[in-house]
């Protein structure tokens, strides 16, 4: 199940943005993607985030953000791994891998932007 990522964003007073600048780099090499040019994807009123898997290490929830950003003026729909840290004050998020979005999973980020701007419009009579 996704959640929509502005219920889940608007309880934090602060968030911050960090990573292993090692998985960075790799990123980088492996998607062509540089942590620090896919952020503004936690922007994206559309975003979804989806629990994913525990870390058997870290026993930390790992999440997957669906998002759209715009890269060199071209648009693009993402999946970015990510976990949550911090305190209640301050929230980080630490970036472990982003990609470009598969087929799937941006006909799922448009069907569901879709179906909450249906929802949206339902709701205010228009």
């Amino acid at each position: 199940m996704a959640i929509p990522f502005k219920l889940f964003y608007n309880v934090f007073n602060v968030v911050e943005f960090e990573w292993n600048e090692e998985k960075n780099l790799m990123n980088v090499v492996k998607h062509g993607l540089p942590f620090e040019t896919v952020l503004s994807v936690f922007d994206d009123p559309d975003l979804i985030v989806i629990p994913g898997h525990t870390d058997e290490r870290s026993h930390e929830q790992r999440w997957a953000a669906i998002g759209a950003v715009s890269i060199d003026n071209e648009q693009a729909v993402l999946f970015i791994v990510h976990v949550y840290r911090g305190t209640n004050e301050t929230k980080v998020f630490r970036i472990i891998s982003a990609r470009k979005a598969s087929s799937s999973e941006r006909r799922r980020y448009a069907q569901e932007a879709a179906q909450r701007r249906s929802e949206s419009g339902a709701a205010s009579g228009s």
